[in-house]
C-alpha cells in the first residue's frame, strides 16, 4: 500500500500531532550507537518497545509512535526510510557512528532482516543473531536498506536496519498487534541484542578505525 504522504515534512504540515502521533527523543548519553524506531506506536507494533528497552539508560534514540485510534494508522502515517527528512532524526543520525533503526514488515513467517548501508556490522549482528537461534537472514535486495537516502546511512559508519516480520513480533508479544505485551521471549531478544551493543559501542568507542571524522 502506498503512503500517503512522501515526506515527513509533508505529513507534519497536514496532520497535527493530538490524537495522531508523538515523538519520543533521547538524546542525553552521547552514545556512538543511536537507535530508531521511525514507524513506532500503531504504525508498525512493537517497534517502540523494542528500542526503548535496547535503549534504556544507555543509548540515545528516535521514536515516532503513532496514536491514531480510528484505523488507517500505517497508512497515513507511514513514511518510506529514503523520505524520513524528520530534522531531529536526521540529526540524530549525523551524529552517530553506527545508527539502527527498527522496522516492522507484513509476513506471518518468524523472521529478522538485516540489511542497511553498513555492511560489515550488519554481517556481524546477522551472524550474532543466526548464532544465538534467532530467525535472522540479510535482507533481500528490495528491502536491504542500504540506499544513500536511507536516514540511518547518515551515521559515520553508515547504518543497520532491521526488518522483523508479523510472526517475529508476534513471538515477542501477547496480544499482538492491538496491545502488544513482552513475553519472556522478548526478553530474551532484548537480553542479547544488549550485549551485542555493548560489544559494538566498546569497539567503536575504543577503535580510532571508527571515529568520526
Amino acid at each position: 500500500m502506498p503512503d500517503t504522504f512522501t515526506s515527513m515534512k509533508s505529513l507534519l504540515a497536514a496532520i497535527p500531532a493530538k490524537g495522531n502521533y508523538k515523538f519520543e527523543i533521547c538524546s542525553e548519553h552521547q552514545s556512538a550507537i543511536k537507535l530508531f524506531a521511525p514507524h513506532g506506536g500503531c504504525i508498525e507494533p512493537g517497534t517502540r518497545s523494542i528500542v526503548r528497552s535496547l535503549a534504556r539508560e544507555t543509548w540515545d534514540y528516535f521514536i515516532f509512535r503513532g496514536t491514531r485510534k480510528n484505523g488507517k494508522c500505517h497508512e497515513t502515517l507511514h513514511v518510506s526510510s529514503e523520505c524520513y527528512d524528520e530534522v531531529r532524526c536526521k540529526d540524530m543520525a549525523k551524529k552517530a557512528i553506527l545508527a539502527i533503526a527498527i522496522h516492522g514488515r507484513t509476513g506471518e513467517d518468524s523472521r529478522i532482516e538485516v540489511g542497511g548501508g553498513s555492511l560489515s556490522f550488519a554481517s556481524d549482528l546477522c551472524e550474532f543473531f543466526q548464532f544465538q537461534g534467532f530467525p535472522a537472514e540479510p535482507a533481500p535486495p528490495v528491502m536491504n536498506g542500504q540506499s544513500p537516502q536511507n536516514f540511518v546511512n547518515l551515521a559515520a559508519q553508515r547504518g543497520i536496519q532491521l526488518e522483523l516480520t508479523d510472526g517475529y513480533r508476534r513471538s515477542l508479544f501477547s496480544n499482538y498487534p492491538a496491545r502488544p505485551k513482552p513475553n519472556r521471549e522478548f526478553d530474551r531478544f532484548i537480553a542479547l541484542g544488549r550485549d551485542w551493543l555493548m560489544k559494538t559501542e566498546h569497539l567503536l568507542k575504543t577503535n580510532p578505525t571508527f571515529q568520526q571524522t
